[in-house]
């Protein structure tokens, strides 16, 4: 089984769209998925991840079931700001006084640090983590420690979801157990990247999570990166 994580093309986020590049983007990331044995397509609530999902669901007559879980995370995180502390996105956090903090940033002290804590990032990932166990219980797979155990509802299909860079790197995080903040901080998932993990059997019954790719834009080709923000 594979789970296929997307973010959204290059966006016009003012009004939740996408640009005519993210229009562009979403055609070639359709052409790449199509040639995926995917059986379930699922997408975040809002306008651009449904807008990246559109040519793919159109060209294989697939539906996608819209999970509010997806929804983009908002600014649950403190940025130091003089002797205050302004609420950012997760990965909008001062880099000095993230790496002063490193020591916090590879353990489960993360979810203690002042940047993490004070506007509940911690817990608005915990929130999302929980929803994701039951998400993946949908599709068959119980999280038993660090791996899964197939229940009744599993069938070996592949699903994708698209979604966005935030929530997509909770995702990531507690399917590959790297610590979260090293995803906002260090791993940036550039506009309809794909990242493939696998759901690879370790005995019967039992599957573990492994990362394939993380942030693919291959399909992109030719086409310049943007490396946005």
């Amino acid at each position: 089984m594979k789970l296929f994580l997307i973010r959204h093309g290059d966006p016009d986020y003012a009004n939740d769209c996408l640009t005519e590049r993210g229009k562009t983007e979403a055609e070639l990331l359709s052409e790449r998925l199509k040639r995926e044995n995917i059986r379930k397509v699922f997408v975040s609530p809002m306008g651009r991840a449904k807008l990246t999902a559109e040519p793919y669901l159109r060209k294989t007559g697939m539906t996608a079931e819209t999970r509010e879980f997806l929804r983009e995370f908002g600014k649950h995180t403190a940025s130091p700001d003089g002797e205050n502390y302004r609420k950012t996105a997760a990965w909008h956090t001062d880099n000095l006084f993230w790496e002063e903090n490193i020591a916090d940033m590879f353990s489960d002290g993360w979810r203690d640090n002042v940047i993490y804590k004070t506007y509940g990032a911690s817990d608005e990932a915990d929130r999302i983590v929980r929803e994701f166990e039951g998400f993946l219980s949908e599709l068959g797979l119980t999280r038993e420690g660090r791996h899964f155990r197939e229940n009744e509802r599993f069938d070996d299909g592949d699903a994708a979801i698209f979604c966005h860079y935030g929530v997509g790197c909770v995702l990531l995080s507690y399917l590959t157990e790297i610590p979260l903040p090293i995803f906002w901080q260090k791993i940036d998932l550039q506009p309809s990247s794909l990242s493939t993990v696998i759901f690879k059997p370790a005995a019967p019954g039992i599957r573990v999570a492994k990362a394939f790719a993380i942030g693919d834009t291959t399909h992109l080709g030719d086409m310049e990166l943007l490396y946005k923000e």
